[in-house]
């Protein structure tokens, strides 16, 4: 092969990537185009969707499109061009104050945003058009608060901030407060409050021990003794009866039937009488 032939054919070969190159360059610029929409003291950078595809929509998510040199917002639709890319926000004077990404209408990645005096106020974590992930939020350029999101509600671990010194943390389940919330005053605890799933849990008191009614108890006494005393006054009243009618019974049997017992005549020891009697004789001989 010469050099000619050669040369043909590297120069062919140019033109057919060229082309293929090109003509890729074009597919992606009329899949998407830069637009600017203009306010009294702003503008606003995007990047929409060119493509005609169906687009799967979540009635929760919020979703931008352009339309009519305007930019709209819409839950769970749109009628437009959806914003998919970067996206800018810049005052009259070309300061930064917004900047984040979309992709087919929702937002994700990470957001911030800035004062005019070009501090920084907020941060936040974007999926699939819901905040997700870590947040902080900025007064004067110092963080006042950070925390964050689950599927587009606060879910976490939260502290608040004040002159650059925890105030106030907690947690959050499911976007309501849950657990103890901890504020603080001169970097002490100043109070302490419970909550579950966002109410807050009041404890129980713990009922005082009521004094005893001693009238009450006494009175209950008095009328006990009483019913005793009279129980026992009856019954004395009853074997009083019983016991007179018993002796008169006994009296009436007596004089029926008159006692005819012996007396029992003293048993005499004839032993103990001769000694007796030996003792007097020998008495008298002595004498």
């Amino acid at each position: 092969m010469n050099l000619a032939v050669k040369h043909i054919i590297t120069v062919v070969a140019f033109f057919l990537f060229s082309g293929t190159f090109i003509y890729a360059q074009k597919i992606k610029e009329v899949t998407h185009r830069d637009i600017s929409v203009h306010y009294k003291d702003s503008s606003v950078n995007a990047t929409v969707l060119l493509e005609e595809k169906k687009i799967r929509l979540s009635t929760n998510i919020d979703y931008y499109w352009y339309q009519n040199n305007a930019i709209k917002v819409n839950q769970g639709g749109f009628k437009g061009r959806l914003l998919d890319g970067d996206y800018q926000v810049i005052t009259s004077d070309g300061s930064l104050i917004t900047k984040g990404e979309f992709k087919k209408g929702y937002k994700i990645g990470k957001w911030k945003t800035w004062e005019k005096t070009g501090k920084l106020a907020t941060i936040y974590q974007w999926n699939k058009g819901y905040k997700n992930g870590n947040y902080e939020l900025y007064v004067d350029g110092k963080v006042v608060e950070e925390g964050s999101y689950k599927s587009g509600r606060l879910h976490g671990s939260f502290l608040k901030y004040e002159a650059e010194e925890v105030v106030e943390k907690g947690r959050y389940k499911k976007g309501k407060l849950h657990g103890k919330i901890i504020t603080y005053k001169n970097d002490t605890i100043f109070s302490v409050t419970n909550y579950k799933n966002g109410k807050e849990v009041v404890p129980k008191e713990k009922k005082a021990k009521e004094p005893k009614n001693t009238t009450e108890k006494t009175k209950k006494n008095k009328t006990k003794e009483a019913v005793e005393n009279t129980k026992t006054k009856e019954d004395k009243e009853t074997n009083k009866k019983w016991w007179k009618f018993w002796q008169k019974k006994t009296e009436d049997e007596t004089d029926k039937k008159p006692t005819t017992k012996k007396v029992k005549e003293p048993k005499v020891d004839a032993r103990k009488n001769g000694e007796q009697k030996e003792k007097k004789t020998k008495k008298k001989k002595d004498d």
